[in-house]
């Protein structure tokens, strides 16, 4: 395309409790009808458990906006996305759902346009915010987003009793494990 210029930056790459997670901008001027485009890719991977995956996505900043989730070609659902049963996790092991949301700056007081994408039921909930400021009022911003899906097996504890609970001084904050009871190690898990 003649006179069109692509400007890609790296907002963020980061490990993040084994799971890589990477953002991209990406913004296209000369676009459809010669106006600027902005668009966010995100890529990152999240461990499911035996239990059902379910998916949300917030449009934020008030503004008007509308989502596609699937799986391959598989659509699982267009508009609005609450709690949407996406499978069950050993289903769902090495797949990529994959998300499309495209968020219109409606708002008259602010061009900033996020998304907001929660995953619940694999071994720990997982929550993104993306947020893109569009150059003026009725712009719209696009994101890509693609989550892989791991396997993680449950933890395999010794046959005994257990304590739940924190233990003062015990495991480190922010831990949640138990004590076996007769044994000399205060954390399991």
């Amino acid at each position: 395309m003649r006179g069109s210029r692509t400007t890609l930056t790296f907002a963020r790459a980061t490990f993040d409790q084994n799971r890589f997670v990477t953002l991209s901008r990406v913004s296209i001027a000369g676009g459809l009808h010669g106006e600027s485009e902005d668009l966010l890719l995100f890529k990152t991977t999240y461990a499911v458990g035996a239990g059902e995956v379910l998916l949300t996505v917030v449009i934020g900043e008030k503004q008007l906006g509308t989502s596609l989730a699937r799986i391959g070609d598989k659509v699982l659902a267009k508009g609005a996305i609450k709690k949407l049963k996406v499978g069950k996790g050993p289903g769902l092991a090495g797949s990529k759902l994959t998300m499309k949301s495209v968020v219109t700056d409606s708002n008259d007081m602010t061009n900033r346009t996020s998304i907001t994408i929660m995953l619940e039921g694999g071994t720990a909930p997982a929550k993104h915010t993306l947020a893109i400021e569009v150059d003026e009022q009725g712009d719209s911003a696009i994101y890509r987003s693609e989550v892989w899906s791991s396997w993680h097996e449950p933890p395999l504890f010794r046959a005994g009793r257990y304590a739940v609970g924190r233990r003062a001084g015990g495991c480190g904050p922010g831990t949640h494990r138990g004590q076996v009871r007769g044994s000399s190690n205060p954390c399991i898990g």
